[in-house]
């Protein structure tokens, strides 16, 4: 994710070209997608296009079942579907995490003894930030593919400086 895990020191951290790869590559969303589709089981959720072509995260036969695995005070899956949904919304799927999000409310309205509104606002924060690009001088490049300067860095055009690339989060 663009930022640090607070629990996991070594969880990898989403840079500019790796969401840039996302963006490009078709293979990639769709992989991407494949995984957000077994999560959405193991949670006894399910995803499909609506009569308008929009994807629409629903509950499954399976949620009566599922939900007894996921849905208890202070379960660790709340903190996994927080990244779930900043990851969509990183990478390029921001719809996906969207419908995912509104289905998610549904559930905590029901829920909201064992889910919390903590966890509830989490979800929601995480959908409303757009992820921005921005370099180490803090400045948002305003070519999406700047002027690479070796691994990770790039010619800042803002400050003329280089600059190593990092991805900062915006409301």
């Amino acid at each position: 994710m663009p930022e640090r895990s607070s629990f996991n020191s070594n969880a990898p951290i989403v840079d500019y070209e790796v969401i840039q790869a996302f963006h490009a590559n078709t293979r990639l969303r769709q992989n991407l997608l494949r995984s957000f589709t077994v999560m959405l089981g193991f949670y006894g959720l399910q995803g499909d296009s609506d009569n308008n072509g929009q994807f629409v995260v629903t509950r499954s036969e399976e949620y009566p079942i599922r939900k007894k695995e996921w849905i208890c005070p202070l379960d660790h899956n709340y903190l996994r579907i927080t990244r779930i949904l900043k990851c969509l919304m990183a990478l390029g799927l921001e719809s996906y995490a969207q419908s995912f999000c509104r289905c998610l409310e549904q559930i905590y309205r029901e829920e909201s003894r064992y889910i919390g509104g903590e966890t509830f606002q989490y979800w929601t924060n995480a959908v409303k930030k757009r992820v921005n690009l921005i370099c180490s001088c803090s400045h948002s490049p305003a070519d999406p593919t700047p002027a690479r300067r070796g691994r990770c860095s790039f010619l800042c055009r803002a400050c003329q400086t280089n600059s190593r690339s990092r991805v900062g989060v915006a409301s």
